[in-house]
């Protein structure tokens, strides 16, 4: 403490890429959740985990209040040092960025022709417009993510969706 006021801060860069994170995108395949979208592909699973936030800044705060050292003379003066007496007020504050989603299809089609909407997500391909995240001019509440960016692909072409996991940035 100095001068009854104590605090820590600390930021944050990470970056944390995976092909363990399978067709959920939100837990690791070896978590008995999800399975690879192709086990003989495990680079389609390859991008950001989902929990990892590129820039986070944490601030905590310590404030002694004081009345411990206080001379007192008055009854109202003892009780005000017996109330407040040892009380500290304290706080945390956290900034940081969104966290990595996934784009997914809604199990709308089955483009690779093995069923795997039975047992994971299919994910979209690009349109070649964008990689689905708007500029921070552009975003809304309703509308923080480019959805032209992505098509939904045929059944049965023989392959999965080539959107990675982790491709969007969610709200801060």
């Amino acid at each position: 403490f100095s001068n009854s006021l104590s605090f820590q801060t600390s930021w944050v860069w990470s970056k944390n890429l995976s092909n363990a994170i399978g067709s959920d995108s939100t837990v690791f395949a070896s978590d008995n959740v999800s399975v690879p979208t192709d086990r003989f592909n495990l680079g389609l699973d390859y991008g950001n985990v989902s929990t990892t936030r590129r820039h986070r800044w944490l601030t905590t705060f310590t404030y002694q209040l004081p009345g411990e050292h206080w001379a007192t003379s008055s009854f109202a003066g003892h009780v005000a040092k017996a109330a407040v007496a040892g009380w500290q007020f304290s706080g945390i504050g956290v900034v940081q960025t969104g966290q990595f989603l996934t784009p997914i299809t809604g199990g709308t089609t089955d483009p690779s022709g093995t069923n795997v909407d039975a047992r994971a997500n299919d994910r979209p391909d690009y349109t070649g417009t964008s990689y689905g995240n708007l500029p921070d001019e552009q975003r809304t509440i309703n509308t923080w993510f480019d959805r032209s960016a992505f098509v939904t692909p045929k059944s049965n072409i023989g392959r999965f969706g080539m959107a990675g996991p982790g491709q969007l940035i969610g709200p801060n």
